[in-house]
C-alpha cells in the first residue's frame, strides 16, 4: 500500500473523535474452494473487513472500508496485481503475496445546494447485468477468480469525482476518473489463467519454432491527460427508468500486439482508448421486469490469426446488448432469464471471435425456511460455442448475523472458449461469513 493509503488509513482512524456520530461494523468470513478434478485447496481465503460510517457537520458523511484477506492456499494471488494498480490503489502485499491489506473504499459524501458529491476511491455501478458487463465498466475488476465472485467482490474501486444534479426533469451524473488502474489478471499457472484464443494470440505452425518473449504491459499514465471521464443522464418516464450513458476511457485490458522478427516474436500488450456511448431501460409489469442495456464501444481491438497480419490485431466498432426478462409471479423465487449480444463492425480474415456473439444466462433463485435459507443457481451458457458454467449455491443463515454457505460451481464445454478453458478449475466450495 502506497505512503498516501496508508495515511489515509491513519486519518480514517483518527476521524471519529472529531465526527458527530460513528458506525463501525465488522465482517469476518472464510472461504475454502476444492478443485473437482484434482482434491487440493484451491483456495483458502481468511478476510477481515471494517467498515467505517462517519457523521460529519451538516448532511456530508466519510465511509471507510479497509479489508485484511489471506490465501492459505495461495493459488490465487498469482496475478498482475502490483502492475495493474496505481499507486494509490495498491494493497500492501506480505507472506509472499499470499496476504493482502486494502482500502477498498474511502470517500465523502455531501451535497452543496442541488450538487451531490462523492469524492474519494469508490465503485461507480451503471449496469446490473447478471454474470456480463455491458454499461457497467467504469471500474476495472480482478479476474483472480474468473466471474465467480458477485460484482462487488470483483469490482476494483477507483479515486474517482462523482457530481450529481438535475437537469432536465432527471439527474445528470458527472465522473472524473483520475486513477489508471486497469484489470487484475492471472498469471502464468494460476488456475484461471486466462488462455482462450479470443483474448491470448495463438502461435501458427511458423511461429511454433519462434523464440517467443512477452513484454509488461504499460499502465496507462491516469493524471489530468490518462483520465477517464463519464456522463449519465437518467429520468422516469412513463413507468420507465431510463438512462443515456457516455465514457471516455481505457480499456480495461491489454490489447496483446504481435512484432516480428525473422527468428522470433515479441509480445508486447499495450492499453487503448475507446469511448463508449450507450443507455439502459427497465420497467415493471406486475410481477413480470423488462429491462436492458445496450452499448456502443467505438473502438475496440480483436485478435486475427491471419499469417499476413503483421500484428495479429484488429480494429472494429462493437455493438452490444443484454435484455433480461425478471419473473417473481412465484413465492419466494426469482426467475431471471438474459440474453446477450455482441457485433463488429469489421470481421477480417483469421478473426478469432466470430461477428455475432451469443451468450444467455438464467438465475433461479428461492427463499425458504422463513428466508434462512437461500437456493441460488446461475448458468451461463455460450449459445454459438457450446461452452458455460454453472453455479449452484446453498446459504443458510444460521443466526441473525451468520451465514454459512455451500456451493458448487463447473465449467464446461471446448476448451478454446471463454468458460471451456476453465473446465480443470470446477470447484466445490465452502464459506462462514460472520458480521458484528
Amino acid at each position: 500500500m502506497s505512503t498516501g493509503a496508508l495515511r489515509a488509513a491513519a486519518l480514517l482512524l483518527a476521524i471519529p473523535t472529531l465526527a458527530q456520530a460513528a458506525e463501525v461494523a465488522w465482517l469476518a468470513r472464510v472461504e475454502g474452494a476444492t478443485a473437482s478434478r484434482a482434491p487440493q485447496f484451491q483456495k483458502l481465503d481468511i478476510t477481515l473487513q471494517s467498515a467505517l460510517d462517519l457523521q460529519l457537520a451538516d448532511e456530508w458523511t466519510l465511509r471507510g472500508i479497509a479489508r485484511l484477506r489471506f490465501d492459505a492456499a495461495g493459488e490465487l494471488y498469482a496475478t498482475n496485481g502490483r502492475a495493474a494498480r496505481a499507486v494509490a490503489s495498491r494493497p500492501a502485499y506480505f507472506a509472499g503475496d499470499r496476504g493482502e491489506l486494502e482500502l477498498r473504499e474511502l470517500f465523502i459524501d455531501g451535497t452543496i445546494g442541488k450538487l451531490r458529491l462523492r469524492v474519494g476511491r469508490q465503485q461507480v455501478v451503471w449496469g446490473q447485468a447478471d454474470g456480463l458487463r455491458v454499461l457497467d465498466v467504469v471500474n476495472p475488476v480482478s479476474l483472480r477468480e474468473f466471474v465467480l465472485p458477485n460484482p462487488e467482490d470483483r469490482r476494483i474501486p477507483l479515486w474517482t469525482v462523482n457530481a450529481e444534479l438535475p437537469f432536465a426533469g432527471g439527474d445528470l451524473q458527472l465522473l472524473w476518473v483520475p486513477d489508471p488502474t486497469v484489470d487484475e489478471l492471472p498469471g502464468n499457472g494460476h488456475p484461471f489463467e486466462i488462455t482462450s484464443p479470443l483474448y491470448v494470440p495463438r502461435l501458427t505452425a511458423t511461429a511454433a519454432s519462434m523464440a517467443v518473449t512477452v513484454a509488461p504491459a504499460v499502465r496507462p499514465r491516469g493524471g489530468l491527460g490518462g483520465s477517464d471521464v463519464g456522463i449519465r443522464w437518467s429520468r422516469t418516464a412513463g413507468g420507465w427508468d431510463l438512462s443515456l450513458n457516455a465514457l471516455h476511457h481505457y480499456w480495461d485490458a491489454p490489447v496483446p500486439y504481435r512484432q516480428r522478427a525473422p527468428r522470433a516474436m515479441r509480445i508486447a500488450p499495450r492499453y487503448e482508448r475507446t469511448a463508449l456511448l450507450g443507455g439502459s431501460y427497465a420497467n415493471a409489469f406486475g410481477a413480470l421486469t423488462v429491462r436492458g442495456e445496450v452499448g456502443l464501444s467505438l473502438r475496440r481491438f480483436f485478435l486475427t490469426d491471419d499469417p499476413a497480419d503483421a500484428d495479429g490485431i484488429f480494429q472494429a466498432r462493437e455493438l452490444a446488448h443484454v435484455v433480461g426478462i425478471d419473473y417473481t409471479g412465484l413465492d419466494d423465487t426469482l426467475l431471471s432469464l438474459q440474453l446477450f449480444q455482441s457485433w463488429i463492425s469489421r470481421h477480417p480474415a483469421g478473426a478469432t471471435r466470430r461477428r455475432l456473439e451469443n451468450q444467455a444466462t438464467l438465475l433461479v433463485q428461492r427463499e425458504a425456511l422463513n428466508d434462512s435459507l437461500r437456493l441460488r443457481a446461475l448458468w451461463l451458457q455460450s449459445l454459438d460455442r457450446g461452452d458455460g458454467a454453472v453455479q449452484a449455491q446453498v446459504a443458510w443463515k444460521w443466526r441473525s448475523n451468520g451465514v454459512l454457505t455451500l456451493g458448487v460451481e463447473r465449467f464446461g464445454g471446448v476448451r478454446d472458449g471463454l468458460f471451456g478453458e476453465f473446465r480443470d478449475a470446477s470447484r466445490v466450495t465452502l464459506g462462514l461469513e460472520i458480521g458484528f
